[in-house]
């Protein structure tokens, strides 16, 4: 399940041009007020080995690079965020992101932005059957590193070992089994 979230800056500043993790902080602080417990575990282990099941695209905000910072030319900005959880869940989520704000923030640099809509987007593959086989062409909303790092630090070709494994912790299944795929 997928989420845009509109966001406005409550005002003008800069963002660490790295702020991948202090969004996931804010984030993780969120969905804390929804479930605590919940939060505390995806935060702490998530799904077997770390798997969150959770996922956001970049801010997308007009900005300009000034060194290590993007400092914000805009108000307006927006993100998407993903889920897997089911349909039942779209109000909870909802409700857990409106009249929330979210700070985006390191050492250096601080902008606090108010949740200005919430809108769930439509599943893309909702015409299918659970289990139909169908090919899909995804595009990432934001940088992906899908592979296992070998001893020399660099990452094998492994996009699809890594969903598999997503999938396997998450439905509780062997890897073999025709639901996964």
């Amino acid at each position: 399940m997928r989420f845009s979230i509109q966001l406005t800056a409550l005002h003008t500043g800069a963002i660490p041009i790295n702020y991948a993790y202090p969004l996931s902080a804010a984030l993780y602080r969120i969905l804390a007020k929804g479930d605590a417990a919940y939060a505390t575990f995806l935060h702490e282990s998530g799904y077997g080995k770390g798997f969150k099941f959770f996922s956001f695209s970049d801010v997308q905000v007009p900005f300009k690079r000034d060194g290590d910072r993007l400092r914000l030319t805009g108000s307006e900005a927006s993100f998407q965020i993903g889920f897997q959880l089911p349909q039942a869940m779209e109000s909870f989520v909802k409700g857990l992101f409106q009249s929330e704000s979210i700070e985006i923030a390191d050492r250096k640099s601080k902008v606090s932005f108010a949740v200005k809509s919430v809108e769930r987007l439509p599943d893309p593959l909702q015409e299918h059957h659970q289990n139909e086989i169908v090919n899909v062409i995804a595009k990432p909303l934001s940088p992906v590193v899908a592979g296992l790092q070998n001893d020399r630090g660099h990452y094998g070709n492994t996009g699809n070992c890594t969903h598999f494994k997503n999938k396997q912790a998450l439905y509780n299944k062997n890897p073999s089994d025709e639901t996964l795929y």
